[in-house]
């Protein structure tokens, strides 16, 4: 059976970048195409990866959201001078998935593109893997009551959370499917009135995602439930979202008064 070869597009207005670009990804075997006038490129065909050399920008913001809704779910790179810490940070809030500043050569590009699409591979795999489990607020754990990957079916330990982390994450099993915004969480969940900000959904996010690991732990103590691709969907723009066709997570009933009385944690 032929293996699909994935495909990448290079958005280059500089010229700089396509030839570097092309020989780091000839050798991984992907297919490029390169544009010298993103501003007129019209996206006909899904992509795996987008490189966007966003330095000839003195403001690339309209050009960068116009990219980021017209590639779907490609992964994006995005090439920006080193000038100022402010457009690296806007860029990754807008939606790159990584950032390149210069110096770069090949072999960086190359590797960030590899990485990216291992993480692609790891979601892919969801078809493989069947997995549920339960989530107890008050006790803060999650259970796995049934995990069948290719290899087998696997026994995997409850894995502990805090006080916070389960708050947050049984606001978004509860609503599968549902984007649900930073806002939005911090004010069902609670943690607004404990005088936490958007930023710590941020924080507990990255943490839930690191403890539901994309890659299966094996051995007498795993320090995390492996799964085959990440539960949590970032939307850009707009938020999260909980995939229960990564995780199917049933929670137990319990109020939020009771994890309170219980100890809930006054840091993240």
């Amino acid at each position: 059976m032929a293996h699909a070869v994935n495909t990448c597009l290079v958005m280059d207005p500089s010229g700089e970048l396509h030839g570097m670009a092309s020989e780091s990804l000839g050798r991984l075997g992907m297919a490029c195409d390169v544009t010298r006038h993103p501003e007129a490129f019209t996206v006909r065909k899904a992509y795996d990866v987008v490189l966007m050399d966003m330095r000839p920008y003195v403001d690339f913001n309209e050009a960068f959201r116009r990219v980021l809704r017209d590639v779907g779910q490609a992964y994006v790179i995005g090439f920006i001078a080193p000038r100022d810490a402010v457009d690296r940070v806007l860029a990754l809030e807008m939606g790159a998935d990584a950032i390149i500043v210069p110096p770069f050569g090949p072999e960086e590009i190359g590797a960030r593109v590899r990485a990216l699409l291992r993480r692609q591979a790891q979601t892919r795999a969801v078809d493989a893997a069947v997995v549920r489990a339960q989530l107890d607020v008050a006790a803060r754990t999650v259970s796995v009551t049934h995990f069948r990957h290719a290899s087998g079916a696997m026994d995997l330990p409850a894995l502990g959370l805090s006080a916070n982390e389960a708050l947050l994450l049984q606001q978004l099993a509860l609503r599968p499917g549902q984007v649900m915004s930073r806002a939005e969480l911090l004010s069902r969940s609670g943690l607004g009135r404990q005088g936490h900000s958007v930023q710590t959904v941020e924080l507990l996010v990255s943490r839930l995602r690191h403890k539901l690991s994309c890659k299966l732990r094996t051995g007498p103590s795993p320090s995390a439930i492996g799964l085959p691709g990440d539960p949590i969907r970032t939307v850009r723009g707009q938020g999260y979202a909980w995939c229960a066709s990564v995780l199917q997570l049933a929670v137990r009933a319990t109020s939020t008064s009771s994890v309170d009385a219980a100890g809930a944690d006054t840091a993240a």
